[in-house]
């Protein structure tokens, strides 16, 4: 059964479904790419044809009313140099090894002059190279948690 046949001009009837059927003649290499397209992209025909027709008569201010269900585009474009949207990376933080007083001052939360003092007095573990104190990372974590030379 071919169901209703839409007619030129104002006295178009429209199928149960709210569509009207369009009848075309296209060359026969273009039907068949254009079925291997319709097919490769997972929608009908149909879907294909409404969408294209929809998108060419806004682009020339004819487009249809749409009513509600229509399916619309929206894109949103930000200059640059803003992150993109809904997206971040983070690059996992290394920690140095080999620590200068001014860092172990802050990974201990204390002044620079207090870890200076603590490693004078041999309590801290490190090393002074060229005048210049260095601490492993490693051994002011261990001294901290207990397990250092000494317990302060």
């Amino acid at each position: 059964m071919m169901g209703h046949v839409a007619k030129g001009g104002r006295g178009r009837r429209h199928g149960p479904s709210g569509t009207s059927p369009l009848f075309v003649r296209l060359p026969v290499e273009v039907a068949e790419a254009f079925d291997r397209f319709a097919t490769g992209q997972g929608v009908t025909k149909r879907e294909l044809i409404a969408g294209l027709l929809q998108e060419h008569l806004r682009e020339h201010g004819c487009a249809p009313q749409g009513g509600p269900g229509e399916r619309r585009r929206v894109t949103v474009e930000e200059e640059p140099p803003g992150p993109p949207v809904g997206r971040h990376s983070f690059r996992a933080y290394d920690p140095p090894p080999v620590l200068g007083p001014a860092q172990v001052a802050e990974l201990l939360e204390v002044e620079e002059n207090a870890v200076a003092a603590l490693a004078e007095k041999g309590e801290l573990p490190g090393r002074k190279i060229s005048e210049q104190w260095r601490f492993s990372r490693e051994a002011v974590l261990a001294w901290l948690g207990g397990d250092g030379p000494t317990e302060g």
